[in-house]
């Protein structure tokens, strides 16, 4: 074997290159199958939730922790996310914080249930995706009602100067 030819550290240096990228491809398919996995069993999460039920034993889900101060249940945050109810609520601050005539958290929360309810205070196609989301997932638009003025009232609070 001539160790000075090129070709005798070119090959082996080749076929070393050709099993770190097999290797790097089975990784990378590897990570997705793990997020496939995470988003999989998320979901499953949330549909054995509504399949139980609260452990009251009625047949709403429950989407809010009846703590004070009210918080969301996991069910309450899937649902503010699947819908985007943030960004509704940090916009909808924004307009609600100026004309605010109490800095009270229970006066707030109490006029956020109220917003909430009515839907004048909601254009047409925002409340047609809630009716829609309630219809899918087998919810009451009181319940994402409820998620709505949660975190409306959460997002008051942020606006709200100290």
């Amino acid at each position: 074997m001539d160790w000075s030819n090129p070709l005798v550290y070119i090959v082996p240096g080749l076929a070393i290159l050709g099993w770190i990228l097999r290797a790097e491809r089975w990784m990378g398919k590897k990570d997705e199958s793990i997020r496939f996995l995470e988003e999989a069993i998320k979901e499953l999460k949330f549909d054995i939730k509504v399949l139980f039920r609260n452990d009251s034993g009625d047949s709403s889900v429950s989407v809010v922790e009846r703590n004070s101060p009210l918080r969301l249940t996991e069910v309450g945050y899937s649902i503010s996310e699947a819908l985007d109810v943030k960004a509704w609520a940090m916009q909808t601050a924004q307009d609600i914080v100026p004309k605010l005539k109490w800095s009270h958290p229970y006066d707030i929360q109490v006029f956020c249930m109220d917003y909430v309810d009515h839907p004048s205070n909601f254009d047409t196609d925002f409340m047609d995706r809630l009716k829609f989301y309630a219809y899918e997932e087998g919810l009451s638009v009181s319940q994402i009602r409820d998620v709505l003025a949660i975190e409306l009232r959460d997002a008051i609070l942020k606006k709200l100067p100290d």
